[in-house]
């Protein structure tokens, strides 16, 4: 007899599930998506970044993300430039206003 509780993969999605309702309370007050926040974390951390780098390290699928990268650009939490070294590829920094709240989150929590 198979036993749910006992279940490793199920624990452990339960366990994401709970996890990831507790970050979407905690982000409530700064509007952002628990993958929104994954680019700001990313992003606090590595200064700057492609879109390509930004999925390959969260982990998301493309089409969601660059979707998501438009609204956080119309947000304000992020600025999208040209490279220097090539014009194709997009560099994704942060504004002034994701730095705040990194130092926001970083007192509060």
């Amino acid at each position: 007899m198979i036993i749910l509780d006992e279940q490793l993969g199920f624990n452990i999605n339960r366990i994401a599930i709970i996890f990831r309702r507790e970050l979407m309370r905690c982000l409530k007050e700064y509007k952002l998506s628990p993958e929104q926040w994954q680019v700001l974390v990313t992003l606090w951390n590595k200064k700057a970044l492609s879109q390509a780098q930004i999925i390959e390290l969260t982990l998301q699928d493309a089409p969601s993300t660059s979707k998501m990268i438009s609204r956080m650009e119309k947000s304000q939490l992020i600025e999208i430039n040209a490279s220097n070294k090539d014009k194709r590829v997009k560099v994704i920094t942060l504004t002034k206003k994701a730095i705040h709240i990194e130092i926001h989150y970083q007192i509060n929590y």
